[in-house]
């Protein structure tokens, strides 16, 4: 009879877990769209939007062909996040990066030497302001 009241209260505690963490998690929204700089899609980048006042989540992600789709793991909380913008192209340039650089596992081969090349008022001084709204489709373009 003992373990037959331990057993119902693992149920119980399982069941209660169930019912009760999917409450106790934050909602979170889906955030997409397409970022342009002087006309031409950035072809390859980082978009980041971080809290104003700290209380919402913030999240970042990549830019692939001039469009970002931030959800699932990624998805924002909703109010007013700063918007940063990076984007990396290439120089044409060769070059041997130094071991311990990121994705560098030993120094001596070539690789393309890339360049961010969005000017910093649209990233670390970035004073682009967006609100994330739950429930909503935030979409958000950017001609830079």
């Amino acid at each position: 009879m003992g373990k037959q009241k331990i057993s119902y209260c693992k149920f119980l505690v399982v069941f209660l877990l169930f019912i009760l963490l999917p409450g106790c998690q934050s909602e979170k929204a889906k955030v997409s769209g397409k970022i342009f700089f002087q006309g031409v899609p950035i072809e390859t980048g980082k978009i980041s939007f971080d809290s104003i006042d700290g209380n919402a989540q913030g999240s970042s992600g990549e830019i692939i062909e001039g469009k970002y789709e931030l959800k699932n793991n990624q998805a924002l909380g909703k109010g007013f996040m700063v918007v940063r913008i990076w984007g990396f192209k290439k120089t044409g340039k060769k070059i041997i990066p130094p071991v311990g650089a990121p994705g560098i596992s030993s120094g001596g081969e070539l690789m393309d030497e890339i360049q961010m090349y969005i000017p910093s008022e649209f990233n670390t001084s970035s004073k682009q302001i967006v609100e994330i709204k739950l429930g909503e489709d935030n979409v958000f373009d950017f001609d830079l």
